[in-house]
């Protein structure tokens, strides 16, 4: 997942993908059982420790703190019940 950390200028150039995309790869490869609200905390860190102010990165951090608040939790908890 450090493709959303790349420079302020290849965000500029529109060559990174959406914050929500990089959000639902990252759920999309969690594996099963993990710890949700864990998992996004050393995201926020990882985020916070980038040292860049991009619109972009604030909003996929926010996306992130949305799953340490618990928000996300029952949709993903019967997401992942449900095997098809």
């Amino acid at each position: 997942m450090e493709f959303y950390l790349s420079a302020a200028a290849a965000d500029m150039a529109g060559r990174l993908p959406s914050p929500e995309d990089v959000f639902f790869a990252w759920m999309l490869n969690l594996p099963a059982g993990a710890d949700l609200p864990r998992a996004a905390r050393a995201e926020i860190a990882r985020i916070d420790g980038a040292g860049r102010d991009c619109s972009r990165l604030l909003h996929l951090r926010r996306l992130f703190q949305q799953v340490t608040a618990g928000s996300l939790q029952p949709a993903m908890r019967r997401q992942r019940r449900i095997r098809h």
